[in-house]
């Protein structure tokens, strides 16, 4: 999504990360430069394929 993305904008996005990394007591702290682009991000969980 562009860096200036609103929810509002996009109401199909789902949470790409889980339970309890996304929640608000998570552990885990990344800052994202103000341009954008991809970020490599280490989750020390496992993460189950997206369903198809």
């Amino acid at each position: 999504m562009p860096p200036d993305a609103k929810q509002a904008d996009y109401p199909d996005a789902k949470e790409s990360i889980p339970a309890p990394i996304s929640t608000a007591n998570s552990p885990l702290e990344v800052t994202i430069d103000g341009k954008g682009g991809a970020v490599e991000i280490d989750i020390p969980i496992k993460i189950p394929s997206p369903k198809k």
